[in-house]
């Protein structure tokens, strides 16, 4: 009984933190700001109402940005390039928050599945 109630609590608290990391699909990254104390990415998404809703927050210290090609789904490395690509209409893809909702934490530019971390390249 112990055990089911510990479980039941741990369980509480997982969904409770999956549940408040934001995730925006379909966004469209607008402008990335690289400074030297921290990058900015302004991104555009629609809310529950239909409605355009444009947001800049601080991505994270370790903050991924994945992509696909040919199916398989892969790790930036070269982020000057991946930014320089980012045009006046933006670029589409799925910007993840942390819990807070106050710093980005990866941004997905594909649609590819994830085969395996370690195989990170240039891109």
């Amino acid at each position: 009984m112990y055990r089911t109630l510990v479980l039941s609590g741990f369980l509480a608290v997982l969904c409770v933190v999956a549940v408040t990391a934001g995730e925006y699909k379909d966004a469209r990254v607008t402008k990335v700001d690289k400074g030297k104390d921290k990058t900015t990415v302004t991104f555009t998404y629609k809310n529950e109402k239909g409605e355009e809703v444009t947001k800049t927050l601080p991505a994270s210290d370790k903050v991924t940005y994945w992509g696909s090609k040919k199916g398989e789904k892969f790790e930036y490395t070269d982020t000057e390039k991946l930014f320089a690509g980012i045009n006046d209409k933006g670029r589409t893809g799925t910007v993840v928050t942390d819990e807070k909702d106050s710093h980005i934490t990866a941004i997905n530019f594909g649609k590819g599945k994830m085969k395996d971390k370690s195989d990170a390249r240039e891109d």
